[in-house]
C-alpha cells in the first residue's frame, strides 16, 4: 500500500511497516495526545522554563526501531512515496 493508505491504517489503530526497511521489528505507530507530570517528562534545565504542572503532548508518529528503542518519527520523502507499506499487527 502507499504512505496514505498506511497512514489512514494507523490512524485507526494498527502498526505499519516498510517491506524495504533493513531492521527487523521495525514499525511506526500513531501516540495519543497526553499529559504528564512535568517531573517524569522534563529534564531539570527544561522544567525550570515551563514550570510545575504538566506538559501536554499532542499526538504524533513513533516508531519502534530495530534496537526496540520507540523514539518520535518523521517520513522521509522515501517512505512517504514508497508503496511497500503494510501493516504490522
Amino acid at each position: 500500500m502507499d504512505f496514505s493508505e498506511a497512514l489512514a491504517a494507523c490512524k485507526a489503530g494498527s502498526k505499519i511497516t516498510r517491506a524495504g526497511w533493513n531492521g527487523a521489528g521495525q514499525w511506526v505507530a500513531l501516540s495519543p495526545g497526553f499529559s504528564l507530570n512535568a517531573d517524569r517528562i522534563f529534564s531539570a534545565a527544561v522544567k525550570d522554563h515551563v514550570g510545575s504542572g504538566s506538559g501536554q503532548f499532542a499526538p504524533y508518529l513513533l516508531i519502534r526501531n530495530a534496537q526496540g528503542v520507540f523514539v518520535p518519527w518523521l517520513a522521509s520523502q522515501g517512505d512517504l512515496l514508497a508503496d511497500d507499506w503494510e501493516t504490522a499487527d
